[in-house]
């Protein structure tokens, strides 16, 4: 899964002969999810081994991906592609990170259903990705989607917190500078906008 995010994060930049490419923070944000995830959870059996374990990922996973939902909203605004307010970019962030952590489960339910009793091979060491030791299956994806809401929100609020502070400082990041890099290969290449 490592080898699959470092293609999926090189192939934007492979594509567009480096015109278009990840900036840094998100590349290591999207690994700090694959490692939690595939590493330290899976190849460890966290998942099996501490039945709250879940509820962890369900609260740092989307605090991750809306504070990449917030860096992708501020480059929206370097590039002048998005013009809300920050409390409704975090807004829609928020909601868009809930989606997504409900398609999750949708995806849980059918490896449990479909894919896992066809393949007979459980990514989670022989246990159902639905469900926990100490919680039934439907208690288990409510509890998901609820810590999915909180992990969702903390990430955005940071996120924007972070974005005005760094407003009010007046520095320039290093995303800023990846930003300036992308804007100089468009206009020195004839990208269109």
């Amino acid at each position: 899964m490592i080898l699959v995010a470092v293609c999926l994060i090189l192939l934007p930049a492979i594509l567009t002969r480096q015109h278009i490419f990840i900036p840094l923070e998100f590349e290591i944000l999207f690994l700090i999810i694959i490692v939690l995830e595939y590493v330290v959870a899976d190849s460890l059996s966290l998942y099996a081994r501490f039945g709250y374990y879940d509820k962890f990922q369900h609260t740092m996973i989307p605090a991750i991906t809306s504070f990449m939902g917030v860096l992708l909203v501020y480059i929206g605004y370097r590039f002048d592609k998005f013009k809300a307010s920050y409390l409704m970019a975090g807004i829609i962030i928020v909601f868009v990170t809930i989606g997504l952590g409900a398609v999750l489960e949708v995806i849980e339910y059918g490896y449990d259903h479909f894919i896992g009793p066809a393949t007979n091979f459980y990514i989670t060491q022989g246990a159902l990705t639905q469900g926990s030791s100490i919680l039934d299956p439907f208690t288990d994806t409510m509890t998901d989607l609820m810590f999915d809401i909180v992990g969702a929100v903390i990430g955005a609020v940071f996120g924007v917190w972070i974005l005005i502070r760094h407003e009010k400082g007046n520095k320039k990041s290093l995303l800023d500078e990846e930003i300036e890099i992308m804007k100089y290969y468009r206009k020195n290449n004839n990208i269109k906008k």
